[in-house]
Protein backbone atom coordinates (compact mmCIF):
# COMPACT_ATOMS: atom_id res chain seq x y z
CA UNK A 1 0.00 0.00 0.00
CA UNK A 2 1.19 3.14 -0.91
CA UNK A 3 -1.11 5.95 -0.40
CA UNK A 4 -0.52 9.37 2.20
CA UNK A 5 -1.16 12.62 1.37
CA UNK A 6 -2.60 11.64 -1.97
CA UNK A 7 -2.54 15.02 -4.26
CA UNK A 8 -5.88 16.71 -4.98
CA UNK A 9 -7.29 16.41 -8.92
CA UNK A 10 -5.72 19.07 -10.90
CA UNK A 11 -5.56 20.47 -14.18
CA UNK A 12 -2.53 19.65 -16.23
CA UNK A 13 -0.31 22.71 -17.02
CA UNK A 14 0.24 21.73 -20.52
CA UNK A 15 -2.49 20.37 -23.23
CA UNK A 16 -2.58 16.65 -23.89
CA UNK A 17 -3.03 15.66 -27.23
CA UNK A 18 -4.38 12.34 -26.41
CA UNK A 19 -3.57 10.38 -23.44
CA UNK A 20 -2.75 6.93 -25.02
CA UNK A 21 0.47 8.54 -26.48
CA UNK A 22 1.40 7.84 -22.78
CA UNK A 23 0.17 4.18 -22.72
CA UNK A 24 3.62 2.82 -23.27
CA UNK A 25 5.37 4.49 -20.74
CA UNK A 26 2.85 3.95 -17.72
CA UNK A 27 3.07 -0.07 -18.38
CA UNK A 28 6.63 0.21 -16.82
CA UNK A 29 4.44 1.55 -13.98
CA UNK A 30 2.93 -1.93 -12.77
CA UNK A 31 -0.99 -2.33 -13.92
CA UNK A 32 -2.47 -0.09 -15.99
CA UNK A 33 -5.92 0.81 -18.12
CA UNK A 34 -6.86 2.86 -20.78
CA UNK A 35 -10.28 3.51 -22.26
CA UNK A 36 -11.77 6.12 -24.49
CA UNK A 37 -15.86 6.24 -23.63
CA UNK A 38 -17.83 5.79 -27.13
CA UNK A 39 -20.38 8.38 -26.05
CA UNK A 40 -18.63 11.33 -24.08
CA UNK A 41 -15.20 11.09 -26.01
CA UNK A 42 -13.54 11.01 -22.67
CA UNK A 43 -9.95 9.11 -21.72
CA UNK A 44 -8.71 7.64 -19.15
CA UNK A 45 -5.28 6.30 -18.26
CA UNK A 46 -5.23 4.37 -14.81
CA UNK A 47 -1.31 3.41 -14.28
CA UNK A 48 0.46 1.88 -11.22
CA UNK A 49 -0.93 0.27 -8.36
CA UNK A 50 -0.97 2.48 -4.68
CA UNK A 51 -3.08 0.12 -2.91
CA UNK A 52 -4.74 -3.70 -3.86
CA UNK A 53 -8.75 -3.61 -3.71
CA UNK A 54 -8.94 -6.55 -5.02
CA UNK A 55 -11.97 -8.90 -3.39
CA UNK A 56 -13.92 -11.57 -4.47
CA UNK A 57 -16.79 -9.70 -5.61
CA UNK A 58 -16.77 -5.88 -7.13
CA UNK A 59 -19.11 -5.22 -3.93
CA UNK A 60 -16.31 -6.35 -1.71
CA UNK A 61 -14.11 -4.14 -3.74
CA UNK A 62 -16.13 -0.91 -3.36
CA UNK A 63 -16.34 -1.75 0.03
CA UNK A 64 -12.39 -1.61 0.21
CA UNK A 65 -12.49 1.60 -2.22
CA UNK A 66 -14.82 3.53 0.33
CA UNK A 67 -11.94 3.36 3.12
CA UNK A 68 -9.28 5.19 0.78
CA UNK A 69 -9.13 9.02 -0.50
CA UNK A 70 -9.40 8.22 -4.03
CA UNK A 71 -11.50 9.48 -6.89
CA UNK A 72 -11.57 5.76 -8.15
CA UNK A 73 -11.06 2.14 -8.66
CA UNK A 74 -10.00 0.16 -11.15
CA UNK A 75 -11.10 -3.27 -11.70
CA UNK A 76 -11.06 -6.43 -14.20
CA UNK A 77 -12.42 -10.15 -14.21
CA UNK A 78 -12.06 -13.21 -16.27
CA UNK A 79 -14.52 -14.82 -17.86
CA UNK A 80 -14.46 -17.82 -15.88
CA UNK A 81 -12.43 -16.85 -12.06
CA UNK A 82 -11.35 -20.35 -11.94
CA UNK A 83 -7.72 -21.18 -12.73
CA UNK A 84 -6.78 -21.95 -16.12
CA UNK A 85 -6.00 -25.45 -17.45
CA UNK A 86 -4.27 -25.26 -20.52
CA UNK A 87 -1.01 -24.18 -21.82
CA UNK A 88 -0.47 -23.50 -25.06
CA UNK A 89 3.70 -22.86 -24.78
CA UNK A 90 3.84 -21.32 -28.17
CA UNK A 91 1.07 -18.93 -27.98
CA UNK A 92 0.60 -15.36 -26.23
CA UNK A 93 -0.54 -16.37 -22.73
CA UNK A 94 -2.58 -14.82 -20.01
CA UNK A 95 -0.33 -16.25 -16.79
CA UNK A 96 0.82 -12.21 -16.42
CA UNK A 97 -2.96 -11.59 -15.91
CA UNK A 98 -5.07 -12.81 -12.54
CA UNK A 99 -8.22 -13.98 -13.08
CA UNK A 100 -9.41 -10.98 -11.09
CA UNK A 101 -7.75 -7.67 -10.05
CA UNK A 102 -9.06 -4.45 -8.01
CA UNK A 103 -6.69 -2.28 -7.50
CA UNK A 104 -6.19 2.36 -6.95
CA UNK A 105 -3.94 3.54 -9.32
CA UNK A 106 -0.76 5.22 -8.25
CA UNK A 107 -1.68 7.56 -11.34
CA UNK A 108 -4.92 8.82 -12.80
CA UNK A 109 -5.26 11.05 -15.44
CA UNK A 110 -8.13 11.84 -17.25
CA UNK A 111 -9.05 13.82 -20.75
CA UNK A 112 -12.34 15.35 -21.86
CA UNK A 113 -13.77 18.22 -23.96
CA UNK A 114 -10.04 19.61 -24.20
CA UNK A 115 -9.12 19.72 -20.53
CA UNK A 116 -6.84 17.26 -18.62
CA UNK A 117 -6.43 16.58 -15.13
CA UNK A 118 -4.28 14.26 -13.06
CA UNK A 119 -4.63 12.91 -9.96
CA UNK A 120 -1.89 10.79 -8.09
CA UNK A 121 -2.18 8.53 -4.94
CA UNK A 122 1.36 9.82 -2.74
CA UNK A 123 4.59 11.85 -3.71
CA UNK A 124 6.16 9.41 -4.88
CA UNK A 125 3.61 9.09 -7.57
CA UNK A 126 3.48 12.36 -8.41
CA UNK A 127 7.06 12.26 -8.92
CA UNK A 128 6.29 9.37 -11.51
CA UNK A 129 4.05 11.05 -13.26
CA UNK A 130 6.25 14.32 -13.81
CA UNK A 131 8.73 11.68 -15.06
CA UNK A 132 5.80 10.06 -17.23
CA UNK A 133 4.95 13.59 -18.81
CA UNK A 134 8.30 13.19 -20.01
CA UNK A 135 7.82 9.77 -22.04
CA UNK A 136 5.06 10.72 -24.36
CA UNK A 137 5.29 8.44 -27.81
CA UNK A 138 3.95 8.91 -31.38
CA UNK A 139 2.79 6.13 -33.73
CA UNK A 140 4.75 4.28 -36.23
CA UNK A 141 4.18 4.99 -39.91
CA UNK A 142 3.60 0.97 -40.09
CA UNK A 143 6.61 -1.11 -41.59
CA UNK A 144 4.93 -1.81 -44.86
CA UNK A 145 5.39 -5.36 -43.44
CA UNK A 146 2.10 -8.00 -43.59
CA UNK A 147 1.22 -9.85 -40.55
CA UNK A 148 1.04 -13.63 -41.41
CA UNK A 149 -1.87 -15.76 -39.75
CA UNK A 150 -1.58 -18.53 -38.44
CA UNK A 151 -4.01 -21.47 -38.69
CA UNK A 152 -5.57 -22.88 -35.05
CA UNK A 153 -6.78 -26.12 -36.38
CA UNK A 154 -7.60 -27.17 -32.71
CA UNK A 155 -9.93 -24.32 -32.16
CA UNK A 156 -11.66 -25.12 -35.36
CA UNK A 157 -12.55 -28.77 -34.63
CA UNK A 158 -13.63 -28.09 -31.48
CA UNK A 159 -15.74 -25.61 -32.08
CA UNK A 160 -17.50 -27.49 -34.81
CA UNK A 161 -17.90 -30.20 -32.62
CA UNK A 162 -19.00 -29.01 -29.75
CA UNK A 163 -21.45 -26.59 -31.38
CA UNK A 164 -22.90 -30.07 -33.93
CA UNK A 165 -22.96 -31.69 -30.60
CA UNK A 166 -25.19 -29.00 -28.73
CA UNK A 167 -27.43 -28.39 -31.94
CA UNK A 168 -28.98 -31.97 -32.31
CA UNK A 169 -29.06 -32.20 -27.90
CA UNK A 170 -30.05 -29.08 -27.65
CA UNK A 171 -29.10 -29.71 -23.55
CA UNK A 172 -30.26 -25.81 -22.60
CA UNK A 173 -31.02 -22.43 -24.06
CA UNK A 174 -28.11 -21.13 -25.28
CA UNK A 175 -24.42 -21.55 -24.83
CA UNK A 176 -21.64 -19.19 -27.02
CA UNK A 177 -18.70 -21.06 -28.28
CA UNK A 178 -15.67 -19.31 -28.96
CA UNK A 179 -12.53 -19.57 -31.21
CA UNK A 180 -9.05 -17.45 -31.64
CA UNK A 181 -7.01 -16.42 -34.30
CA UNK A 182 -3.35 -15.94 -34.46
CA UNK A 183 -1.10 -13.08 -36.04
CA UNK A 184 2.19 -13.57 -36.68
CA UNK A 185 4.71 -10.36 -37.36
CA UNK A 186 8.46 -9.63 -38.09
CA UNK A 187 8.86 -7.54 -35.03
CA UNK A 188 7.40 -6.77 -31.30
CA UNK A 189 4.18 -5.67 -31.35
CA UNK A 190 4.13 -4.04 -28.05
CA UNK A 191 6.71 -1.68 -29.20
CA UNK A 192 5.44 1.75 -28.08
CA UNK A 193 4.80 3.09 -31.83
CA UNK A 194 3.19 0.23 -32.81
CA UNK A 195 0.86 0.39 -29.95
CA UNK A 196 0.18 3.80 -30.37
CA UNK A 197 -0.86 3.05 -34.44
CA UNK A 198 -3.23 0.18 -33.72
CA UNK A 199 -5.10 2.46 -30.88
CA UNK A 200 -5.21 4.78 -33.27
CA UNK A 201 -6.60 3.03 -36.16
CA UNK A 202 -9.26 1.11 -33.80
CA UNK A 203 -10.01 4.60 -32.65
CA UNK A 204 -10.89 5.72 -36.17
CA UNK A 205 -12.99 2.86 -36.94
CA UNK A 206 -14.58 1.88 -34.29
CA UNK A 207 -15.93 5.62 -32.35
CA UNK A 208 -18.84 4.08 -31.15
CA UNK A 209 -17.53 1.21 -29.26
CA UNK A 210 -15.31 1.58 -26.03
CA UNK A 211 -11.81 1.75 -26.38
CA UNK A 212 -9.84 -0.24 -24.48
CA UNK A 213 -6.03 -1.74 -23.62
CA UNK A 214 -5.02 -3.50 -20.37
CA UNK A 215 -1.59 -4.49 -18.79
CA UNK A 216 -0.52 -6.21 -15.65
CA UNK A 217 2.86 -5.99 -15.43
CA UNK A 218 5.58 -3.82 -16.82
CA UNK A 219 6.93 -5.55 -20.43
CA UNK A 220 4.05 -8.12 -20.15
CA UNK A 221 1.64 -8.68 -22.70
CA UNK A 222 -1.32 -6.14 -23.34
CA UNK A 223 -4.91 -6.89 -24.07
CA UNK A 224 -6.31 -4.40 -26.31
CA UNK A 225 -9.62 -4.17 -28.29
CA UNK A 226 -12.82 -1.84 -29.10
CA UNK A 227 -16.04 -3.48 -27.74
CA UNK A 228 -19.42 -2.75 -28.40
CA UNK A 229 -21.01 -4.37 -25.56
CA UNK A 230 -21.40 -2.39 -21.74
CA UNK A 231 -22.44 -4.73 -19.02
CA UNK A 232 -22.92 -1.89 -16.26
CA UNK A 233 -23.58 1.99 -16.14
CA UNK A 234 -24.20 3.58 -13.00
CA UNK A 235 -25.16 7.52 -12.52
CA UNK A 236 -26.04 7.85 -8.90
CA UNK A 237 -29.12 5.08 -8.50
CA UNK A 238 -29.49 4.98 -12.23
CA UNK A 239 -28.08 2.19 -13.80
CA UNK A 240 -27.63 1.00 -17.80
CA UNK A 241 -26.98 -1.72 -19.43
CA UNK A 242 -27.72 -2.89 -22.80
CA UNK A 243 -28.27 -6.41 -24.04
CA UNK A 244 -26.37 -7.16 -27.26
CA UNK A 245 -27.05 -10.67 -29.07
CA UNK A 246 -28.15 -11.59 -32.50
CA UNK A 247 -25.69 -10.45 -35.66
CA UNK A 248 -25.87 -10.28 -39.63
CA UNK A 249 -23.32 -9.20 -41.75
CA UNK A 250 -23.37 -5.25 -42.02
CA UNK A 251 -24.10 -4.40 -45.34
CA UNK A 252 -23.33 -0.43 -46.84
CA UNK A 253 -24.55 -0.53 -49.80
CA UNK A 254 -28.19 -1.26 -48.40
CA UNK A 255 -28.47 -0.89 -45.10
CA UNK A 256 -32.66 -1.27 -44.91
CA UNK A 257 -32.35 -4.68 -46.12
CA UNK A 258 -29.35 -5.87 -43.35
CA UNK A 259 -32.28 -4.87 -40.97
CA UNK A 260 -34.96 -6.42 -42.36
CA UNK A 261 -32.89 -9.58 -42.16
CA UNK A 262 -31.40 -9.45 -38.95
CA UNK A 263 -34.65 -8.11 -37.15
CA UNK A 264 -36.91 -10.64 -38.89
CA UNK A 265 -34.50 -13.92 -38.13
CA UNK A 266 -36.17 -16.46 -35.60
CA UNK A 267 -32.87 -18.15 -34.53
CA UNK A 268 -31.58 -14.15 -33.67
CA UNK A 269 -34.44 -12.95 -32.27
CA UNK A 270 -35.00 -16.14 -29.87
CA UNK A 271 -31.12 -15.80 -29.49
CA UNK A 272 -31.71 -12.24 -28.57
CA UNK A 273 -35.07 -12.63 -25.95
CA UNK A 274 -33.32 -15.07 -23.92
CA UNK A 275 -30.45 -12.06 -23.23
CA UNK A 276 -33.02 -9.94 -22.35
CA UNK A 277 -34.75 -11.91 -20.07
CA UNK A 278 -32.05 -12.80 -18.19
CA UNK A 279 -30.95 -9.61 -17.48
CA UNK A 280 -34.35 -8.65 -16.77
CA UNK A 281 -34.44 -11.20 -13.99
CA UNK A 282 -30.98 -10.54 -12.41
CA UNK A 283 -32.04 -6.80 -12.47
CA UNK A 284 -35.92 -6.75 -11.17
CA UNK A 285 -34.90 -7.33 -7.45
CA UNK A 286 -32.31 -4.93 -6.95
CA UNK A 287 -34.23 -2.03 -9.49
CA UNK A 288 -37.38 -0.06 -9.41
CA UNK A 289 -38.64 1.12 -12.57
CA UNK A 290 -36.51 -1.18 -14.98
CA UNK A 291 -37.50 0.03 -18.27
CA UNK A 292 -36.89 -2.45 -21.21
CA UNK A 293 -37.33 -1.24 -24.38
CA UNK A 294 -40.17 -3.28 -25.91
CA UNK A 295 -38.73 -4.65 -29.27
CA UNK A 296 -34.72 -4.51 -30.20
CA UNK A 297 -32.96 -2.15 -32.64
CA UNK A 298 -30.00 -2.32 -34.99
CA UNK A 299 -26.51 -1.65 -33.51
CA UNK A 300 -24.69 -1.42 -37.22
CA UNK A 301 -20.86 -1.32 -36.87
CA UNK A 302 -18.03 -1.88 -39.56
CA UNK A 303 -18.86 -5.20 -41.17
CA UNK A 304 -21.62 -6.65 -39.30
CA UNK A 305 -24.54 -5.46 -37.24
CA UNK A 306 -26.25 -6.94 -33.48
CA UNK A 307 -29.27 -6.64 -32.02
CA UNK A 308 -29.26 -4.68 -29.21
CA UNK A 309 -31.80 -3.42 -26.40
CA UNK A 310 -31.43 -0.78 -24.00
CA UNK A 311 -32.24 -1.12 -20.30
CA UNK A 312 -32.89 1.39 -17.18
CA UNK A 313 -33.10 0.93 -13.80
CA UNK A 314 -33.30 2.42 -10.60
CA UNK A 315 -31.22 0.96 -7.57
CA UNK A 316 -33.38 0.30 -4.87
CA UNK A 317 -31.17 0.94 -1.44
CA UNK A 318 -28.80 -0.77 -0.25
CA UNK A 319 -27.57 -1.96 -4.32
CA UNK A 320 -24.90 -0.46 -5.81
CA UNK A 321 -23.83 -0.44 -9.89
CA UNK A 322 -20.91 -3.53 -8.17
CA UNK A 323 -24.08 -5.20 -7.09
CA UNK A 324 -25.58 -5.41 -10.92
CA UNK A 325 -21.79 -6.33 -12.27
CA UNK A 326 -21.69 -9.17 -10.04
CA UNK A 327 -24.83 -10.33 -11.15
CA UNK A 328 -24.57 -9.56 -14.42
CA UNK A 329 -21.42 -11.07 -15.32
CA UNK A 330 -20.68 -13.08 -17.31
CA UNK A 331 -24.19 -12.50 -19.47
CA UNK A 332 -25.85 -15.34 -21.68
CA UNK A 333 -24.73 -12.63 -24.53
CA UNK A 334 -21.07 -14.26 -24.06
CA UNK A 335 -21.72 -17.10 -21.69
CA UNK A 336 -25.06 -19.13 -22.52
CA UNK A 337 -28.01 -20.27 -19.93
CA UNK A 338 -28.15 -21.21 -17.81
CA UNK A 339 -24.87 -19.90 -16.71
CA UNK A 340 -23.36 -22.60 -14.75
CA UNK A 341 -24.27 -25.44 -17.00
CA UNK A 342 -22.87 -23.22 -20.11
CA UNK A 343 -19.47 -22.32 -18.39
CA UNK A 344 -19.34 -26.18 -17.68
CA UNK A 345 -19.67 -26.84 -21.63
CA UNK A 346 -17.23 -24.38 -22.59
CA UNK A 347 -14.62 -26.02 -19.70
CA UNK A 348 -15.15 -29.18 -21.68
CA UNK A 349 -15.24 -28.21 -25.21
CA UNK A 350 -13.19 -25.12 -25.69
CA UNK A 351 -9.52 -26.41 -26.06
CA UNK A 352 -8.06 -23.10 -24.77
CA UNK A 353 -8.04 -20.34 -21.95
CA UNK A 354 -10.44 -17.65 -22.49
CA UNK A 355 -8.44 -15.27 -19.49
CA UNK A 356 -9.97 -11.58 -19.87
CA UNK A 357 -11.55 -12.23 -23.53
CA UNK A 358 -15.61 -11.93 -22.68
CA UNK A 359 -14.31 -10.92 -19.03
CA UNK A 360 -15.10 -7.26 -17.66
CA UNK A 361 -13.24 -4.41 -16.89
CA UNK A 362 -13.73 -0.78 -15.55
CA UNK A 363 -13.86 1.49 -12.75
CA UNK A 364 -15.69 2.39 -9.93
CA UNK A 365 -15.63 5.41 -7.71
CA UNK A 366 -16.68 5.47 -3.94
CA UNK A 367 -19.99 6.62 -4.41
CA UNK A 368 -20.44 3.52 -6.02
CA UNK A 369 -20.76 4.85 -9.58
CA UNK A 370 -18.91 3.88 -12.66
CA UNK A 371 -19.00 1.97 -15.86
CA UNK A 372 -18.05 -1.67 -17.17
CA UNK A 373 -17.72 -3.13 -20.40
CA UNK A 374 -17.26 -6.79 -21.72
CA UNK A 375 -14.16 -7.45 -23.47
CA UNK A 376 -15.33 -7.89 -27.11
CA UNK A 377 -13.38 -7.50 -30.65
CA UNK A 378 -9.93 -8.03 -28.87
CA UNK A 379 -6.51 -9.25 -29.19
CA UNK A 380 -3.89 -10.54 -26.51
CA UNK A 381 -0.10 -9.02 -27.76
CA UNK A 382 3.05 -10.57 -27.00
CA UNK A 383 6.07 -10.07 -28.32
CA UNK A 384 5.41 -11.00 -32.02
CA UNK A 385 1.93 -12.26 -31.79
CA UNK A 386 -1.24 -11.35 -31.24
CA UNK A 387 -4.00 -13.89 -30.61
CA UNK A 388 -7.79 -12.53 -31.19
CA UNK A 389 -11.04 -13.96 -30.07
CA UNK A 390 -14.26 -14.14 -31.61
CA UNK A 391 -17.32 -16.36 -30.70
CA UNK A 392 -21.11 -17.07 -31.35
CA UNK A 393 -24.29 -17.81 -29.89
CA UNK A 394 -25.45 -21.31 -30.55
CA UNK A 395 -29.29 -22.49 -30.06
CA UNK A 396 -31.28 -25.15 -31.36
CA UNK A 397 -32.12 -23.08 -34.53
CA UNK A 398 -28.43 -22.88 -35.34
CA UNK A 399 -26.20 -23.88 -38.09
CA UNK A 400 -22.88 -24.50 -37.61
CA UNK A 401 -21.43 -23.42 -40.98
CA UNK A 402 -23.09 -19.93 -40.59
CA UNK A 403 -21.98 -19.71 -36.72
CA UNK A 404 -18.56 -20.24 -37.68
CA UNK A 405 -18.42 -17.48 -40.33
CA UNK A 406 -20.09 -15.42 -37.75
CA UNK A 407 -16.64 -15.75 -35.88
CA UNK A 408 -14.57 -14.70 -39.42
CA UNK A 409 -16.99 -11.35 -39.39
CA UNK A 410 -16.34 -10.49 -35.75
CA UNK A 411 -12.55 -11.62 -36.32
CA UNK A 412 -12.54 -9.17 -38.87
CA UNK A 413 -12.34 -5.41 -37.01
CA UNK A 414 -9.19 -6.29 -35.41
CA UNK A 415 -7.42 -8.54 -37.89
CA UNK A 416 -7.76 -5.60 -40.18
CA UNK A 417 -6.73 -3.18 -37.57
CA UNK A 418 -3.42 -4.68 -37.10
CA UNK A 419 -2.93 -4.72 -41.21
CA UNK A 420 -3.59 -1.23 -41.49
CA UNK A 421 -1.57 -0.30 -38.46
CA UNK A 422 1.39 -2.95 -39.65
Amino acid sequence: MDVCAPSPVTSLGVELRELRRFLPAARDLGPLLYRRDPQTGEELLAAGEAQDLTAPSLRGTLDRLRGAAAPMGISWTAFDPSPPTFDDADLPSWEAFPRRRSFLPGILLRRRAGRSTAWTASPRWERALHTLMRRVDSPSAGTGHPLQRRALPQDEEAFRRAAAAFIAGHPFDKVVLSRRCLLQSAHDLTDPARLIRLLDVLDAAHPTSTLFALSSSPNGPVFIGATPELLALGEGRAVHTIALAGTTRACPAGPEQAEATLLKSRKDLKEHRIVVDRIRAELEGMTTRLRVQASPRLRRLPHLAHLETPIYGRLRPGYTLADAVDALHPTPAVCGLPRARARAFIARAEPFDRGLYAGTFGWLNPQGEGRFDVALRCALIQGQQALLFAGAGITDESEVDLEWSETERKLTAMRRAFEVAS
